[in-house]
C-alpha cells in the first residue's frame, strides 16, 4: 500500500490563506480593485506562501491569467517569467503609491 504525503506547499499555502481569512475578517486588510485592469470584483492572490499578507488583488480573468502563464503549454516545465515581470511592475507601482501617500517620494 503507497502513504501519500501531502506536498509541502499545500500547507504552506494553507496556513496563507488561513493568515488572509483572519487579517480579512478582523478587518486588518481591505479588498482592493484588480491591480492590472481596476475591476472592484477582485480575489487576492498569493505570489509567495511565506509572505500571507502580501497579497495581489487581481479580477479573475487576470488572476486565471497569472496562473497560466506559470507553465509552459509544450512540456509543463514552470514558467514564472512572465507571471515574475506582472508581479514586479505590480509591486513596484505599489511602492511607488505608499511613497507618494507617506510623502517620501525621491
Amino acid at each position: 500500500m503507497k502513504f501519500y504525503r501531502k506536498a509541502a506547499h499545500i500547507d504552506q499555502r494553507n496556513k496563507a490563506y488561513g493568515i488572509y481569512r483572519k487579517a480579512r475578517r478582523e478587518r486588518t486588510i481591505t479588498k482592493l480593485p484588480c491591480l492590472i485592469c481596476g475591476d472592484n470584483e477582485s480575489i487576492a492572490h498569493h505570489e509567495d506562501y511565506a509572505f500571507p499578507l502580501a497579497l495581489l488583488w487581481l479580477c479573475s480573468t487576470h488572476h486565471r491569467h497569472i496562473h497560466s502563464w506559470r507553465t509552459n503549454r509544450t512540456d509543463g516545465t514552470p514558467n514564472k517569467t512572465i507571471a515574475a515581470e506582472i508581479a514586479q511592475v505590480i509591486l513596484a507601482h505599489q511602492e511607488l503609491l505608499n511613497e507618494t501617500a507617506h510623502g517620501t517620494q525621491s
